[in-house]
């Protein structure tokens, strides 16, 4: 799960840092772009908005050639911040289906996401693809 650490400065405005919500503050954390130390903080859990990624698909299948799989090929992760919940696509897709995909979800909570990743019929939840025709022919 991730947290919002926002900070301020007295002088030198104010930032804020997407962290794990276990993750100790580093001391650079503290600190403004200037080196000013932060005088406030505030902790903020995300929303349950989802996160959209486009992943590239490509993969290197032979070290030695340097022969290269499903090369502009691109699958679609969602994910919630929230509560690291996740999904992705269980098929590829060229660059610019992956882009028209990736706007169906663009400011969708964690359940419309869901709802439309279900009726899609995109792939199952966390990040795992299991092979539509069972085979992947590059194995």
């Amino acid at each position: 799960m991730k947290e919002w650490r926002e900070y301020a400065s007295e002088t030198d405005g104010s930032w804020a840092i997407l962290a794990d919500k276990d993750a100790i503050e580093a001391g650079e954390d503290l600190l403004s772009i200037n080196g000013e130390p932060a005088v406030m903080k505030r902790v903020s859990v995300p929303s349950d908005f989802v996160s959209v990624a486009i992943l590239p698909a490509a993969r290197i299948v032979d070290a030695v050639k340097k022969t290269v799989s499903y090369n502009k090929q691109y699958y679609l992760q969602i994910y919630c911040m929230d509560d690291g919940w996740s999904a992705i696509s269980s098929s590829s897709y060229g660059a610019e289906e992956a882009v028209n995909l990736a706007r169906r979800f663009v400011g969708l909570q964690k359940k419309q996401a869901q709802n439309v990743w279900s009726i899609r019929k995109m792939g199952k939840e966390g990040s795992r693809i299991d092979f539509e025709d069972g085979i992947n022919s590059d194995i």
